[in-house]
């Protein structure tokens, strides 16, 4: 997350009918007449079968457009970040869109009921987070790209040189696909949602540090000193990422996401789930 942490829209969702499966054609009860015939029949079979295909037309298949987003919308999130054996933690945090330029937007991130004040963060229209690496701006998470089709996908691909503690540079391999649409239930609703899925990897270039450590062993009247030493250098951390993003298009955003990592013995060391809890668009 945050997902990073989603007025144009295709409403699809309001257009979103149940089939007619066969459970429906058994257990409904048609009773003939002594004059009705065969032909009848058929024609009922033909009517039944036509709004069979009609229904399952109306499920969400034209492509999804970017929404109109605007200066006022507002989304209230729930985080879960799950930290391994050792817990989790939970807090709520707002989205405020505070400006709209031609091809990024400024949204305000303020955690609920805590006294600091909110972020401004630069994020594209596609709710992609950007990064300057070597004078150039780039993507460094991309969840959704607009038009969004079922079965199509892209790639997130960088390499941040930046050191951040140990780490001296990493390198991001991500792929997202759209895999279709689902009822998603989260804490503002039940919501028609096209689900997203993204796997990648993280290799990261990892500075390890020299330890030096000394003991000493009291004994027969006599102290010993113990010590031992560790060779520092350099050495690479592979991490596998995966991503689950539900978009509603008339929340405009998306209404949940699922953010994972795996280390290099492929054990989950952490995870962060993100609910949406309410919202208001501007008029």
């Amino acid at each position: 997350m945050l997902s990073e942490f989603t007025r144009s829209i295709v409403w699809i969702s309001r257009w979103r009918a149940k089939p007619v499966g066969p459970a429906s054609l058994v257990s409904s009860k048609i009773q003939l007449s002594p004059t009705f015939s065969v032909g009848a029949c058929t024609g009922v079979a033909a009517v039944v079968l036509l709004g069979q295909a009609s229904a399952l037309a109306l499920e969400p298949a034209t492509p999804v457009q970017a929404p109109t987003l605007k200066v006022g919308d507002s989304w209230i999130f729930e985080d879960t970040n799950e930290a391994g054996p050792t817990g989790f933690a939970r807090h709520r945090e707002i989205h405020t869109i505070e400006r709209v330029n031609s091809d990024s937007m400024v949204v305000a991130l303020k955690i609920v009921d805590s006294p600091t004040a909110a972020q401004n963060r630069v994020v594209g229209l596609d709710w992609a987070s950007r990064m300057v690496i070597d004078g150039e701006e780039k993507s460094t998470s991309r969840p959704l790209s607009f038009p969004m089709r079922v079965g199509e996908s892209w790639v997130a691909d960088y390499t941040d040189p930046n050191r951040h503690g140990n780490q001296l540079k990493v390198h991001v391999h991500t792929t997202y696909k759209v895999i279709g649409w689902e009822d998603v239930t989260v804490p503002a609703g039940t919501f028609h949602a096209l689900k997203i899925e993204n796997n990648g990897s993280a290799d990261a270039d990892i500075l390890i540090p020299s330890v030096a450590q000394s003991t000493a062993v009291a004994g027969g009247g006599s102290g010993t000193a113990v010590s031992h030493a560790q060779v520092g250098g350099r050495g690479v951390m592979h991490r596998k990422v995966f991503s689950l993003i539900y978009y509603a298009p008339e929340v405009k955003h998306a209404i949940k996401t699922v953010d994972e990592q795996y280390n290099e013995a492929e054990v989950m060391t952490g995870r962060v789930t993100t609910e949406l809890v309410s919202f208001k668009l501007a008029q």
